[in-house]
């Protein structure tokens, strides 16, 4: 068998997010606006009864017939300035959920896009066994890249699995309301859905934790066994 001059090259790790998002509390609730419909009808219910009363007892009409007309119109702009109101405060309410979700759905794609890249990351530096031969038999320039100085020396991968999300989510818990605002839990919705990253390859590190057993059915333990040396002989040099 001829012999194959080989060298190793510089490592060259991929990108692995990191940091943290601080996810934003929803803003303050618009003032719903503080409507008595007895102070704002009595007044002018009075001034008519009133005023039709001293139409029949004087019979002044058409003075009454003006003094009805105007209580009539001031009425009616009370009516308009109550709507006025309460249109302004659901306007208020309909903006202040749309641009909040919009935000969310903004930390949302983030953190999609973070977790696809530790995904990459994690899998490129974490070999399958299939990979693993293939990078022998190639003669891959990823052949014993790892060192004793590497974070991830005698590091192995042992499955799939879910592991904590390298980009961490800060937020603040919901909080009681007594008006129940149904955009407080926002953040811990998302924080709780991300704060894992789901089938991943998990890994152990023998040089780390020392003293490292396998328990199982024999032929499993066999396999688990192989593929543990196949990726030291292919990682370490």
């Amino acid at each position: 068998m001829a012999n194959r001059h080989f060298t190793r090259q510089p490592r060259f790790l991929p990108e692995m997010p990191s940091g943290e998002i601080e996810i934003e509390s929803p803003p303050p609730m618009p003032q719903k606006p503080d409507i008595s419909w007895a102070a704002t009808l009595l007044p002018p219910a009075a001034m008519i009864a009133i005023t039709l009363l001293l139409a029949v007892t004087q019979q002044q009409g058409m003075y009454m017939l003006m003094s009805l007309g105007m209580t009539l119109v001031a009425t009616l702009n009370s009516l308009i300035s109550v709507s006025k109101q309460k249109k302004k405060f659901r306007d208020g309410k309909r903006q202040r959920e749309a641009k909040y979700l919009q935000y969310i759905a903004g930390i949302r794609a983030e953190m999609s896009v973070q977790h696809n890249m530790q995904i990459a990351a994690t899998i490129e530096t974490n070999p399958d066994p299939d990979s693993c031969m293939a990078r022998i038999r190639s003669t891959d320039s990823k052949l014993w890249e790892r060192a004793p100085v590497h974070e991830d020396f005698l590091s192995v991968r042992v499955g799939i699995g879910n592991v904590p999300s390298a980009v961490q989510l800060k937020y603040q818990k919901e909080r009681f309301n007594l008006e129940g605002d149904a955009l407080a839990g926002e953040p811990e919705k998302i924080g709780l859905e991300y704060e894992k990253v789901n089938n991943v390859p998990v890994s152990m590190n023998i040089f780390a934790d020392e003293i490292c057993g396998l328990v199982g059915e024999g032929a499993r333990v066999a396999d688990a066994l192989n593929a543990i040396m196949l990726q030291i002989v292919t990682n370490h040099g």
